[in-house]
């Protein structure tokens, strides 16, 4: 057996056991419930920059929630943007009944900044973070969130999901972000998450607090949600929870441009060298690695002839664990793109993630500015 098809073995093999562990202890989570009656007061902080556009399908979703008015706090913060943010928050929220602040920073602070700022005018201890160009579909959001801290405190990560819209770019991001949702999941129910996103992420107050804020990475521009998770996780006493219901689900809205999508992954990517967890960095290297193996596997169809049936092997067993991850975030995040689109997405994936890892590496990332 040559050294090239033990490669494709053994890549192939740690890709596949680490997938199927994390899907397997996904499946083992048990849903949150939130059918009774809420009785935690939260404080809702949206952070903001010219978001004009989705600000009020978020806070409609927020304001339609199945949750008593008087245990509701929102607090938007406009980070000095330059259209009308603060006046479609103020007019969204005005008649709501909802008790709501809005900040308006008069030059851009950041997320962590708002954030911490936000914290100071909070009355509540339970805090919920989302983003602004976020909405949910269901009005039991909330009151997941509230079971999940009613029953066990600590850090909650909600599952966020992409609109499902027609093209294969939309398709891409919803089947990743999917795929993703079941790493997170099972990563937390095996009692070692290193992911989580700051569109949906609850925590109470005093554990901010002792986690030391955002203080440790306060000189990174990102990782608001990641640095803080890893900071969280050296407190005693306080548990990492994965809201896995559908109810718990907040939706955003795919980038339409190649370019777009690529530079928002290699921001994301690009602090993994920062993250001092080595587990992220072991599934984006296998990640990588398993894609690059099968761009090679499909040349070797046509240029190496003499390994044309191992590579024909992998490409198969690769699609084959790829799919069955699908299909089991297909079942939890719903509706989920058409069969076609998921299959060309999914070829076309390889290509994306190795282009995702090659500008992570050397590429500096362009951060938003709008």
């Amino acid at each position: 057996m040559s050294v090239f098809i033990l490669i494709l073995l053994l890549l192939l093999t740690v890709y596949a056991v680490t997938l199927f562990v994390f899907a397997a202890a996904f499946r083992r989570l048990k849903g949150t419930v939130g059918g009774n009656d809420p009785a935690s007061p939260v404080s809702i902080i949206i952070c903001a920059r010219n978001e004009q556009p989705h600000l009020a399908g978020c806070l409609r979703s927020v304001i339609a929630q199945n949750y008593p008015r008087e245990l509701m706090q929102v607090i938007v913060v406009n980070d000095a943007s330059t259209d009308s943010t603060a006046l479609v928050a103020d007019t969204a929220l005005e008649d709501s009944g909802i008790d709501y602040r809005i900040i308006s920073n008069p030059s851009r602070k950041g997320k962590k900044h708002s954030i911490s700022h936000a914290l100071r005018f909070a009355r509540h201890e339970l805090i919920v973070l989302r983003d602004a160009d976020t909405y949910t579909l269901s009005c039991d959001w909330l009151r997941q969130i509230a079971a999940g801290h009613e029953s066990n405190g600590g850090l909650l990560i909600g599952p966020v999901a992409i609109k499902n819209e027609p093209g294969i770019l939309a398709a891409l991001q919803a089947l990743e972000t999917a795929v993703l949702s079941v790493v997170t999941g099972g990563s937390a129910g095996l009692g070692k998450p290193f992911l989580c996103n700051g569109a949906n992420l609850a925590f109470p107050r005093t554990v901010f607090k002792r986690a030391g804020g955002y203080e440790s990475h306060s000189h990174l521009v990102s990782g608001d949600d990641i640095f803080f998770l890893e900071d969280v996780k050296k407190l005693k006493n306080v548990p990492v929870t994965f809201l896995k219901s559908p109810d718990a689900i907040v939706h955003t809205y795919p980038l339409r441009k190649v370019g777009q999508v690529l530079m928002q992954k290699a921001r994301w990517a690009s602090k993994f060298r920062y993250n001092p967890n080595p587990l992220n960095l072991w599934v984006a290297f296998f990640i990588f690695a398993v894609n690059a193996a099968f761009l090679f596997a499909v040349a070797g169809l046509f240029v190496r002839p003499v390994h044309r049936d191992a590579c024909l092997i992998f490409i198969c067993l690769k699609l084959a664990a790829d799919f069955i991850l699908l299909w089991i975030a297909s079942q939890f995040i719903k509706p989920a793109p058409a069969w076609w689109r998921t299959a060309v997405a999914a070829a076309c994936y390889p290509v994306y993630a190795c282009a995702v890892a090659v500008l992570a590496i050397f590429v500096k990332p362009v951060w938003k500015e709008e």
